[in-house]
């Protein structure tokens, strides 16, 4: 599809999103709906893993899926790939302004934060509403943007496997995986704000429920009613 794209893959910690986005390179699943889909599928698999540890230089020559880390340097390159894949991790969004490649002064002043403030659904909404207001997302054509969805349970136990293989877990990241701490009360607020900015861009919205076994992939765009 002709034009430029910017088709972000969000979620909560752990929700699977590297895998699903291999997943779909592999075997040609339309992540992002049928009319960029060809364009998606130009994306090619990181050249190593985490592919968090490649720099963006790196990821900018191997033509492959960029971490939301990246977007600052997106915003500066002069002359970015007509088709960009992000890898979003809505919990960085909201705990770490570094993510985020504008600020207002009133969202910068949530910074930092604790864990409990992540449950505040106006904050959280306010530091999305400027992620979204960045002049990186004025450079594309379309914004596609498909949010992964998966219950709590699972989203704990991908976790766990993470730890065991030493990926990307601290002391902080663990508190939001605690089963009778507030992990799920923040995955839920965090999976809110986020769907309720989007009602107030222009992408077309997706969300991907998964259980660990099968995936369903819906068009949202008109239960948000965006404004």
């Amino acid at each position: 599809m002709r034009g430029k794209n910017l088709l972000l893959l969000a979620g909560y910690s752990a929700s699977g999103k590297t895998t699903l986005l291999k997943r779909s390179i592999q075997i040609g699943i339309p992540l992002f709906g049928s009319e960029v889909n060809e364009d998606f599928q130009k994306t090619r698999i990181p050249p190593r893993f985490p592919e968090k540890s490649l720099t963006f230089g790196e990821t900018l020559t191997s033509g492959t899926w960029f971490s939301g880390f990246h977007l600052q340097a997106l915003q500066l390159e002069e002359n970015p790939p007509s088709t960009v894949v992000v890898h979003v991790d809505i919990t960085e969004l909201l705990w770490n302004p570094q993510r985020i490649p504008y600020l207002s002064a009133s969202a910068s002043a949530l910074f930092p934060r604790r864990l409990d403030s992540l449950l505040n659904q106006k904050d959280n909404e306010k530091i999305l509403d400027d992620y979204f207001s960045a002049d990186l997302f004025k450079r594309f054509d379309r914004l596609v943007v498909n949010t992964i969805v998966v219950p709590w349970e699972l989203l704990v136990s991908q976790y766990e496997k993470r730890k065991e293989k030493n990926l990307e877990t601290s002391a902080a990241r663990d508190k939001l995986f605690v089963n009778n701490g507030p992990g799920k009360r923040l995955m839920a607020a965090a999976n809110s704000a986020w769907l309720n900015s989007l009602r107030r861009t222009k992408a077309k919205c997706l969300v991907t429920y998964s259980n660990g076994k099968s995936l369903k992939i819906k068009d949202i765009n008109n239960d948000l009613q965006k404004t």
